[in-house]
């Protein structure tokens, strides 16, 4: 969590070749809005993880990076044309965050 933004990171599987395959949903406390990214890991270093986003609508692809503290406790998220934003482990569910969260099958 961030103030009044809350991110979940969860596997969907592998692409059927052994690459991992990434949702990240970004959603507010307050709004219905959300941002999906759908993404494979590239390349890892330590803490710090990139990754390739892959949209079904276009074959643009473009890059977003993870890096975990020390304590795995804080994760800061850097978006293709966003400023890097440091979210802390949720003591939460997403449903306690925003009650209209609503989970992807």
């Amino acid at each position: 969590m961030n103030g009044g933004s809350y991110i979940l990171i969860k596997s969907d599987g592998d692409d059927g070749e052994g690459r991992a395959n990434f949702t990240l949903e970004k959603f507010t406390k307050a709004g219905k809005d959300k941002i999906i990214k759908h993404f494979q890991l590239s390349e890892s270093t330590g803490s710090k993880l990139t990754g390739i986003i892959f949209s079904t609508e276009s074959n643009k692809t473009s890059f977003l990076t993870l890096e975990l503290n020390k304590e795995k406790t804080e994760i800061t998220v850097t978006l293709p044309n966003e400023k890097p934003v440091t979210y802390k482990q949720a003591e939460i569910e997403p449903q306690e965050f925003n009650p209209d969260y609503e989970w992807e099958e």
